[in-house]
């Protein structure tokens, strides 16, 4: 008898616990959503936290157009300062939702990268349309090849570093050339930076 009391006893303590547990996730994940005022990435790569120098941002949004114009797929970056209490991959797919980009009803290609800076960690959400279209395996090697990056602050080279990686693995897929996609890229890149440097005329 006193087995079987300590038993429920252990049951019911169980319960309540897994309760309160519940209840703290959802009170932070809707907390996060309450204090969400990011506007929608209006470009591929949204640095919100002020985290990648001008070039780098300049290589990575090109690359990642270049592939949007070859393969209609949306790969969207983002950096945050914080993900406000809960986790990357809960603060992602928030807002996943709230923009209809890389979430899993999206009628779009499209993925959501968040990089949170205070926690140096990151997560991508896909969109059920663009999962047929992703080669096996790629989100985790980006995972991986970003990961020492991140841990080390050094976000700019993790968040290029992702960006190659997808680019190479899709260009695969698709058959095309990745040295295509990065020359592109580059010769955006210095177009721009030789018009900012042009000398102005007295």
């Amino acid at each position: 008898m006193l087995i079987r009391a300590i038993y429920k006893v252990f049951q019911s303590l169980q319960t309540v616990l897994f309760t309160c547990i519940i209840c703290l996730l959802t009170n932070g994940v809707l907390l996060a959503q309450s204090n969400i005022k990011l506007p929608p990435p209006t470009s591929p790569l949204s640095d919100f936290a002020g985290v990648v120098d001008a070039p780098t941002k300049s290589r990575v949004e090109s690359l990642l157009l270049n592939i949007k114009d070859k393969t209609k797929i949306d790969f969207f970056i983002i950096t945050v300062d914080t993900t406000d209490g809960v986790e990357v991959s809960d603060y992602s797919l928030l807002l996943a939702n709230r923009w209809h980009i890389g979430s899993l009803n999206s009628n779009s290609q499209s993925l959501l990268m968040v990089i949170s800076v205070a926690s140096k960690d990151s997560f991508t959400r896909f969109s059920r349309m663009v999962q047929r279209s992703l080669p096996e395996g790629v989100l985790g090697e980006m995972s991986q090849r970003m990961r020492p990056l991140l841990s080390a602050g050094r976000f700019a080279e993790a968040i290029e570093q992702g960006a190659q990686v997808f680019a190479r693995s899709i260009a695969q897929r698709v058959g095309i050339n990745y040295q295509d996609l990065e020359t592109s890229s580059i010769a955006v890149d210095e177009t721009a930076s030789s018009v900012t440097q042009q000398p102005t005329s007295d």
